[in-house]
């Protein structure tokens, strides 16, 4: 006897009930993939997955705080000290220039029309200032000065300068608050578009701000000049944590190894300066006395090192280099 077909309302039954659960299925398997999915991006940092908020925002202060660092150096350094810092902190720079007395394209590196030796260290900060000035001073909103042995963390940095207008007077830096106060120029020192552009045309010569320091202090000549022109050394500390650091982090980090070529800083710190490891502000912008091996190792420490915290890899932005 033949079978007799279902009804036409059971057959649209059974077909409601296995969209239903196939739709399901489909739901908590995309739910399952990207639980799965984040995890391994927190866990295991890739450039195959899109980039967190946090990059997403470094990015952006990249754009909209710009900053041209120009680092000093001499010949005899250009494949040493000048390297290490290619290699490392300043392609994050928006331009980095080197200032030398000897062309090096590879740098890039200007020679400026200066003898070495440190007599002539004003001379030649004099000059590269002016060039910064002549050639990118309406091109970038803010302008670092660092020596070839400084490590600098340009996120920091900017992170610091987005709180202020590149269009008023501000000079920053670690405070030496001696000879009427200026930046130290080992921790590097950054001034805004508005002042370089006052100080650059005093620049072009000599006359402009005459020397008082004997041609090697350049810093404090620096800090004389802008004084000149109502610029002061703006306060840049972190609840009495200082971000610029005119020291490698040991010589802060345990004050126990001072060494008399460390006196001047125990000196004329700023008051109430912590040391040990409370030192230093976590948003730290730079230290100073950095060798080649150091300033890799640095270098790693900020930008590659992560941190398991007994689940996952707490995520850190994976190295990104940029074209200087």
């Amino acid at each position: 006897m033949p079978s007799v077909p279902a009804p036409s309302w059971k057959r649209e039954v059974l077909w409601f009930v296995a969209m239903f659960a196939l739709g399901w299925t489909g739901f908590f398997s995309f739910r399952l993939f990207n639980h799965h999915r984040a995890s391994l991006r927190t866990s295991y940092p890739s450039d195959i997955f899109p980039r967190t908020t946090r990059e997403r925002s470094e990015d952006e202060l990249f754009d909209k705080v710009r900053v041209f660092c120009w680092v000093m150096t001499r010949p005899g350094n250009h494949k040493t000290k000048a390297v290490a810092v290619k290699e490392t902190w300043g392609p994050r720079c928006n331009k980095l220039l080197f200032m030398s007395s000897a062309n090096e394209t590879s740098l890039p590196a200007i020679a400026l029309p200066v003898a070495e030796g440190r007599a002539n260290l004003w001379t030649k900060s004099r000059l590269a200032w002016h060039y910064a000035y002549k050639h990118y001073g309406k091109d970038y909103d803010w302008f670092l000065k660092a020596d070839d042995d400084t490590f600098v963390v340009l996120e920091n940095f900017r992170y610091l300068a987005s709180q202020f207008d590149p269009e008023d007077h501000h000079y920053m830096g670690w405070l030496i608050g001696t000879n009427g106060g200026y930046a130290s120029g080992g921790a590097g020192y950054a001034v805004s578009r508005r002042t370089l552009n006052q100080i650059g045309p005093v620049f072009a010569t000599e006359h402009g701000c005459k020397d008082k320091t004997g041609g090697g202090v350049e810093d404090m000549q620096f800090g004389f000049c802008l004084r000149k022109i109502g610029v002061h050394v703006d306060s840049t500390r972190d609840k009495f944590k200082n971000r610029f650091h005119p020291l490698r982090p040991e010589q802060i980090i345990m004050p126990n190894l001072k060494h008399a070529q460390d006196a001047w800083y125990w000196r004329v710190r700023p008051k109430n300066t912590t040391s040990g490891l409370g030192c230093c502000s976590d948003l730290t912008i730079s230290f100073h006395y950095v060798n080649p091996t150091l300033m890799r190792e640095l270098f790693f420490y900020v930008y590659d090192l992560h941190v398991f915290d007994g689940r996952r890899y707490v995520f850190k932005r994976h190295r990104q280099t940029r074209p200087a």
